[in-house]
């Protein structure tokens, strides 16, 4: 099933990205997923976009966002849905990239 949006951009925090230890690459995949799980999403709180759309978007193989999707789990940044497949960033995600760019940028 396809998303019908993309995540059109991604303003990596390097200070998170380095808290978070994880590549830039699994930083913009996680924004991706943040940014789609959206309440303007038709599933509320999750992103249903398939690992093709998601590796077209970020321009890696599908294999890649695999592999990303792997490692954003164990590190407990992300969530999946066993039964769907759908995908959402979990709090410790939220805590350090939202709360950072609130204050960073002054957004409430």
């Amino acid at each position: 099933k396809l998303q019908p949006e993309e995540a059109r951009y991604t303003l990596v925090l390097h200070s998170a990205r380095k808290q978070l230890k994880i590549t830039i690459n699994e930083y913009c995949l996680a924004d991706s997923i943040h940014k789609l799980s959206s309440n303007r999403s038709s599933v509320p709180g999750w992103c249903y976009a398939s690992k093709e759309h998601l590796g077209k978007t970020l321009g890696v193989s599908r294999q890649s966002i695999h592999n990303m999707l792997n490692s954003l789990k164990k590190k407990d940044l992300i969530e999946i849905r066993e039964d769907t497949g759908y995908l959402r960033t979990t709090e410790k995600w939220r805590g350090a990239v939202e709360v950072l760019k609130s204050k960073v940028f002054g957004e409430e």
